[in-house]
């Protein structure tokens, strides 16, 4: 998962309903100094890592939102 804002959050939810034996890690900016976990899903890295992931299989799902009005 890319954030670990409430968008994701939304998103970590859909896929624990549909796919329940998905393991769900979340790549966000604020790592390492951010939050250790979102919806109890570990975050373990930067988004710049994203390309890595996916070349070694992993899938990735776009969980950032911007909420503010222009």
């Amino acid at each position: 998962m890319l954030g670990a804002g409430r968008g994701s959050a939304e998103l970590i939810d859909f896929l624990r309903e549909t796919c329940p034996a998905t393991s769900i890690s979340v790549l966000d900016d604020l790592h390492p100094g951010g939050p250790r976990e979102t919806d109890g899903c570990p975050v373990v890295g930067r988004l710049d890592a994203v390309r890595d992931w996916v070349a070694a299989g992993a899938r990735a799902a776009l969980g950032i939102a911007n909420s503010r009005q222009p």
